[in-house]
């Protein structure tokens, strides 16, 4: 029998092609990894059967660029742009988009495209046609088109039912518009940059850039700072009699409203006041209706969450597109306001009914009838943005659930009934002048009730009759000025942009934010945009040379034509043709003309020549040239007006007046910020102009798109040029290879006292001998490895060699005084700017090919070793690899140890990172290691069931995946449902839209989780467990910036290596504190598990005061410790907890000895579980949430009902969510027996992780978990050097627990990331700020946990239930059960081993008791 045809399906994000893939294949799917996951399984298409691939893009495949021969700035006319070709590459080539497709398409026979249905999806449709090679004008239709407006169930399907072809025509105006920006945008910027940044030397910003849409956005806000500027204020007057009725004052309206001359004004005020008596000439009531709003467009969304919400238009629509992935809302890019007719508005009320703060309006509005909602604009696009599923703020976080609910207020509102209200207006004259008053009264609330924010302000009115005649009780003449227009806010701005055609929905933000980004404008309180002195002069610039490049007409111009391409009304390349003849004729004007603008830019800037110092000489004209250090860096020489741009991001120095052997430039000296920033030697002139052919890949290059080498800060510096003679050179200074990259180790000329090689490609430093008076290369190299031998001049006192001689030469990797004194140091440089390669470091220069790679044969006998060095054999030579070719058996590499000295700590100290992989400890043979192991190997011993049990297990965390893993072993079938889309409860982790991951948690292993050490071996996964040094790393908050250590030395047995680590620290514990706090612990040691157990009545705190512990040992140890364990502070801790995690750690030689997982949880270690159990017969369900647990008449379980309404049955029944999760499911029935009773005590305890990408590697931190001993935070670690799938040579991301968290888990991601700030300051003083003046943020993700782990508050041990329950069977995992490790991963596997052992022993009852079929479970 054949086999059914492939359909390859393709979605737009991971996330949707998780969605698609979940809903079309029923959640009976698997998954494998690829450069996007690919989901498979069977199902029918078009009515027969046939195998499904799903997978996904990550946006545009393909980006729009200029060939190479256009990249160069220098040797490019602008002008020659606008004709030039333009090329398609990859816009992610890491990601490998097209080969991936390529491959998954191979034998598929259809395509099904899910990219989003708006212009851009329709571009990225025939991108993947090309990735995927499928033939689009095939007579049988082979492609089709899915277009949907949410990823819920419903109208995944519906789209299934309704395939179409793609639309050529829109993808064609989005080729049109991509190449019609390019050539724009890139041709006046080039030429402006070049132009303004030679001349002017304060500018302060790298790029000055033009763009179509850019431009009109920043013309509205300079219009509206000029209104501003010329705004000349005017006083006026107004007349405001006050009358006195039925005890109120109230003041009267002029019906002149205002005058402008006050002699006038005080001669009305003379006739009202000497009438002194108001007449009602007539009172009138009017009923008025405030209509309630048509449905939501993406413009609309952006300004109120710019005016309402605080968030840019960026932001904004991030948070949106999550929402949406996330199937929260529907697609939120529409221009449409209407709703079609098919729309179902009862179906969507009905899915809101359940969140209590609006189920009671919901309900009445499903009661009494909703109306329909007014008619609105149809774009011909999406729907309205309309919720399409209910949330918390728990699930979605403050910043997203503000939106959120924001999104159901108003779709609530638009189905509600109109504001309806009257109105009172009551007309005076006294003196031959009129006045009024008006008054309100709402008679229908209608839609302001959900949207109170729009409400009529309420005004009630005395009860007046015409012809009545009231004394006036005082007539005030009020003077006023005239006062000017505000900044434009945002949401004012959007407005405009709509108004005059300027973006789509989808690019707005983005404008905005370019204009902000490129220093235009400044986002002031309220959002306003104020712009700064280059975004005026530009836009006055442009107004004098040619007004329509800054004026909307311009781009409502272009966007016109490219609706018409889209519309398929004309063509694409005549449009583009048309649109760039019009552009090139402007920017010849422009150049011609540009002394206009130059005029005003002399106004606003300093010269260059006026602008910097005096620093080095022309190689030209042997005269001084001026440093400028405003950005971009740049030296300048007035006599030959040359320019000559520099690295950015670091302190220029002239280096000892050397020169240049090829131009006779003065030699600079470059050095990066921090203590072990690099430094180098440079020549202007060889750095801007290159002298040796071959070199493209330049140092300091930060390419992006085609703008071409940004701000020009890229080229050759000398540790980069082959000179064969220039002392200089890399021919010169470098002495070997580097260990990590395929680069050279360089001396670092002025680095003494502290001498050191570093790496031209990489931040690899190697640190030679302190105090030398002078290291020096020489021109001989080591006879073994071809290394530079070096010269040591060692200072007499401290000079290693004997009889007090102090000069040495020798070769660092062969010989032994040397290497014994030379340290390996992965530095985590503070500098953002990127190394790259200028050549291979085996091609032009022969050097030191062999280097580190001898010395992993010869010198395999010393502890610690380099993280995975690979080694490439190739030409007969060793070739140095990649550096973090980690050992994991998943395409991680294979791993090659490099010994290498790590020099000892002494004291609290600054850490320097050092990458260093440690073996895994030996834990086998450990009483409890082997009492864990007994127990699984029970599971896989036990006799086969003659008839499975089919156990239905909620919760797909640790708990609830140990639970099913074991019964799986045991022979029985667990269906393993869980409520979310991600696996690992609270090891969860998401993957965003750059690719990287964010956890629940900061998750460490320990030697003392026997548990979780066997499931490790038993999967076959032991290697994905990076050890670390044994340490505890606690920072000195009396010493900002330094840290202290407890070593535990490997020599030593338990718990003797413990105490020597607590007596060798003298830094946080002095010897009498010390001493007390040991016979503090005597009690403890001396009275085993009963006395732990009996200690369960006391806090931390409180024990400590008992036993007489002085307070500073708390204060110093045990506020780290208790929050890293349970997230909270020693006076709510119960000291069981802490008594348990001493016993576990100090019991055990390696109990205490910490490891990363090396990747995200729920693929390195939830995917393994879930493999496991579906090898064996089970199964695991993601979004499968139950809402209820359903009874028998006796009080035992009969199903399970889930949220999308079925019922699913079994054999027994196990919880395994957190106790809070399960206390809200818990049936009436069972409240009020006793070992449920007691649950009421455990509450889980809040805890926020915190993710912080920065623009730079901080230095300070370590290869380790480092304990903050901050306030706010708990424990923390820098992800990039921690963990081999995080890692990151160039970028840090801590991962920090935000922890005690009560007060702060209702606070907004911004309030966080600032207090988070605000203590890092305090950990890397030299690095962060809290106002990001230094290391500053690229992205952050915050993970809130309302009810994390159970609160292990005193006395709530004898509240934790057994796993097997009173009801017979229904059983319960999760930490929080009974078992000996409290809360933690390994009480969760725990848990599930005697939850899964209590169903194995209950196997005959179970079977006996009749209730349930043992053939299966069933689903209604």
């Amino acid at each position: 029998m054949s086999s059914p045809p492939k359909v390859l399906m393709v979605a737009e994000k991971p996330s949707i092609a998780l969605s698609i893939a979940s809903v079309l294949s029923h959640g009976q799917m698997s998954t494998r990894r690829g450069s996007t996951e690919v989901h498979e399984f069977n199902g029918k298409f078009l009515g027969f059967h046939a195998h499904y691939k799903v997978t996904s893009v990550i946006g545009h495949v393909f980006s729009v660029d200029f060939p190479a021969s256009y990249q160069d700035w220098n040797a490019t006319n602008p002008l020659d742009l606008f004709q030039a070709s333009v090329i398609k590459t990859e816009s992610n080539p890491k990601a490998h988009i097209s080969r991936h497709l390529s491959q998954e398409a191979r034998g598929c026979g259809y395509l099904v495209l899910w990219l989003d249905c708006d212009r851009e999806g329709e571009n990225i449709c025939f991108e993947v046609i090309e990735c995927t090679r499928f033939p689009v004008n095939e007579a049988k239709k082979r492609v089709y088109r899915a277009r949907f407006s949410s990823v819920t169930e419903k109208d995944i399907l519906k789209a299934m039912d309704n395939l179409v072809e793609p639309n050529r025509h829109e993808a064609l105006a989005v080729d049109a518009r991509q190449e019609i920006d390019l050539k724009v945008g890139v041709a006046f910027t080039r030429f402006q940059t070049s132009y303004f940044q030679g001349k002017y030397g304060n500018l302060d910003s790298r790029v000055i850039s033009y763009g179509p849409c850019q431009t009109p956005t920043l013309g509205f806000c300079v219009q509206r700072y000029l209104q501003i500027n010329t705004f000349k204020p005017e006083k006026f007057w107004a007349l405001r009699p006050y009358i006195i009725q039925t005890g109120y004052e109230l003041q009267l309206e002029w019906k002149r409203q205002k005058l402008f001359d006050v002699d006038v004004a005080m001669m009305f005020q003379k006739l009202v006041t000497e009438d002194g008596i108001l007449e009602v000439i007539d009172v009138s009531e009017k009923q008025e209706s405030k209509g309630r709003p048509s449905g939501l467009n993406t413009v609309n969304l952006l300004k109120v969450a710019s005016s309402a919400l605080g968030y840019g238009p960026q932001t904004a629509m991030q948070i949106a597109e999550r929402l949406y992935t996330q199937g929260f809302i529907s697609y939120p890019r529409t221009e449409s306001t209407a709703y079609p007719s098919s729309f179902d508005f009862k179906g969507t009320l009905k899915s809101l009914e359940n969140n209590p703060l609006w189920s009671g309006y919901v309900h009445r509005l499903l009661a009494e009838g909703y109306h329909k909602p007014r008619t609105g604009t149809d774009a011909g696009d999406h729907p309205p943005i309309t919720p399409m599923r209910p949330a918390t703020e728990d699930i979605l976080g403050n910043d997203a659930w503000r939106l959120y609910q924001y999104i159901c207020q108003h779709f609530m509102g638009t189905v509600s009934p109109d504001c309806k209200y009257v109105r009172t207006k009551v007309e005076f004259s006294v003196g031959g002048e009129f006045f009024h008053c008006i008054g309100q009264r709402v008679t229908v609330q209608g839609f302001a009730s959900i949207m109170p924010w729009l409400a009529i302000n309420e005004k009630n009115l005395p009860q007046f009759t015409k012809g009545e005649k009231i004394e006036v009780s005082r007539v005030e003449l009020y003077e006023g000025e005239t006062s000017p227009p505000d900044y434009l806010s945002e949401s004012e701005l959007i407005s405009l942009m709509e108004k005059h055609g300027i973006g789509t929905d989808a690019s707005i933000p983005v404008h905005i934010n370019n204009i902000c980004e490129r220093n235009y404008v400044q986002v002031q309180a309220g959002r306003k945009l104020a712009p700064t002195t280059l975004g005026i002069t530009l836009i006055r610039g442009y107004q004098c040379i040619d007004p329509d490049l800054c004026l909307p007409d311009i781009r409502s111009f272009i966007e016109h034509q490219i609706t018409l391409v889209a519309k398929g009304q004309a063509d694409h390349s005549r449009v583009v043709q048309h649109v760039l003849q019009q552009f090139k004729q402007k920017f010849t004007y422009f150049v011609q003309q540009i002394d206009n603008m130059d005029a005003l830019f002399e106004a606003q800037f300093s010269p260059l020549a006026d602008t910097g110092r005096a620093l080095s000489k022309c190689g030209k004209c042997l005269r001084y040239m001026k440093y400028v250090s405003q950005q971009p860096q740049r030296m300048f020489c007035g006599t030959c007006e040359e320019v000559y741009y520099l690295p950015q991001k670091g302190t220029i120095k002239l280096y000892k007046e050397l020169t240049c052997p090829l131009d006779n430039f003065e030699l600079l000296i470059f050095s990066m910020p921090g203590p072990e920033g690099k430094s180098f030697p440079l020549c202007p002139y060889c750095y801007n102009s290159p002298p040796f052919e071959g070199i493209d890949t330049l140092f300091g290059s930060t390419k992006t798109g085609s703008t071409g080498k940004l701000g020009k800060g890229a080229g050759m510096p000398c540790f980069l040029c082959p000179h064969p003679t220039c002392r200089h050179s890399v021919v010169a200074q470098g002495v070997c290879a580097c260990p990590e990259c395929s680069g050279i180790l360089v001396l670092d000329p002025v680095s003494a006292p502290k001498w050191r090689l570093y790496c031209n490609k990489c931040n690899c430093l190697v640190l030679l001998p302190e105090g030398a008076h002078r290291i020096a290369t020489t021109r001989e190299r080591c006879t073994e490895c071809d290394s530079t031998i070096i010269e040591v001049d060692f200072n007499k006192k401290t000079t290693p060699l004997e009889g007090g001689a102090t000069l040495h030469t020798g070769c660092i990797l062969c010989d032994e005084l040397l290497h014994s004194l030379v340290e390996f140091v992965r530095v985590q440089l503070a500098s953002a700017t990127p190394f790259s390669p200028l050549f291979d470091a085996t091609s032009a220069v022969e050097l030191g090919h062999l280097s580190f790679g001898i010395l992993v044969l010869k010198k395999m006998s010393l502890s610690g070793s380099v993280s995975a060095l690979h080694l490439n054999f190739q030409s007969n030579r060793m070739r140095m690899g990649n550096a973090l070719a980690f050992k994991s058996g998943e395409s991680m590499g294979n791993t090659l140890r490099v010994p290498l000295r790590k020099r000892s700590s002494k004291g609290a100290c600054p850490l320097q990172v050092v990458c260093i992989d440690y073996p895994r400890p030996e834990l086998e043979n450990t009483v409890n290691f082997l009492e864990a192991a007994s127990l699984s190997a029970s599971f896989r011993s036990a006799p086969r069931p003659t008839k499975p049990l089919q156990i239905i297990v909620a919760g797909a965390g640790l708990a609830g995946l140990s639970t099913a893993k074991y019964l799986a072993d045991a022979g029985h079938k667990p269906i393993l449902l869980e409520a979310r889309d991600v696996l690992g409860g609270k090891v969860a982790a998401w993957k965003d839209d750059d690719g990287d991951w964010y956890e629940t948690g900061l998750h460490i292993f320990f030697g003392a989780y026997p548990n979780v050490q066997n499931l490790f071996g038993e999967l076959g996964i032991n290697d994905r467990l990076q050890w670390k040094e044994h340490s505890m790393i606690f920072a000195m908050p009396n010493k900002p910036g330094e840290f202290s250590r407890f070593d535990f030395p490997e020599v030593l047995p338990a718990p003797i290596n413990g105490i020597w680590a607590i007596l060798k620290n003298n830094e946080m514990l002095t010897w009498p504190e010390k001493v007390k706090f040991a016979i503090g612990l005597l009690p403890a040691m001396l009275g085993g598990q009963p006395y732990v157990e009996a200690q369960d009545g006391l806090s931390v705190k409180e024990w400590m005061e008992k036993q007489g512990v002085p307070d500073r040992v708390t204060e110093e140890v045990f506020i780290a410790m208790s929050k890293a364990l349970n997230f909270i502070n020693p006076d709510e801790l119960s000291m069981q907890c802490i008594l348990i995690a001493l016993n576990r750690f100090l019991q055990e030689k390696h109990g205490s000895k910490m490891a990363f997982l090396d990747g995200n949880p729920p693929e390195r270690l939830c995917m393994p579980i879930v493999n496991h159990i579906e090898s064996l017969g089970g199964e695991v369900r993601l979004n499968s949430r139950i809402k209820k647990i359903e009874l028998n008449d006796d009080g035992t379980v009969k199903s399970f009902l889930l949220n999308n309404g079925n019922t699913i049955e079994g054999d027994a029944y196990v919880i395994a969510t957190p106790v809070d999760v399960f206390k809200l499911l818990l049936p009436e029935d069972w409240r009020e027996i006793s070992y449920f009773k007691k649950l009421e005590k455990l509450v889980g305890v809040p805890v926020i992780n915190v993710h912080i990408w920065f623009d730079r590697k901080l230095k300070n931190t370590y290869d380790h978990l480092l304990f903050s001993r901050s306030p706010l935070l708990s424990v923390y670690a820098d992800m990039s050097v921690t963990c081999k799938e995080y890692y990151n040579p160039n970028q840090s991301m801590l991962e920090l627990v935000f922890a005690p968290a009560e007060e702060w888990i209702a606070r907004s991601d911004s309030e966080i990331i600032d207090a988070t700030m605000t203590e890092l300051a305090k950990l890397f003083p030299d690095e962060i700020s809290a106002d990001q003046s230094k290391a500053k943020i690229i992205k952050y993700h915050i993970v809130k946990t309302p009810r994390s782990v159970y609160k292990t508050v005193p006395n709530c041990e004898p509240c934790r239930p057994l796993q097997r329950s009173p009801i017979q069977g229904f059983y319960l995992a999760g930490d929080y059960t009974k078992q000996k490790y409290l809360a933690s991963m390994e009480g969760a596997v725990l848990s599930g081993k005697l939850c899964a052992q209590s169903i194995v022993q209950d196997y005959e009852l179970l079977c006996s008791m009749g209730q349930r079929k043992l053939t299966g479970a069933s689903i209604r």
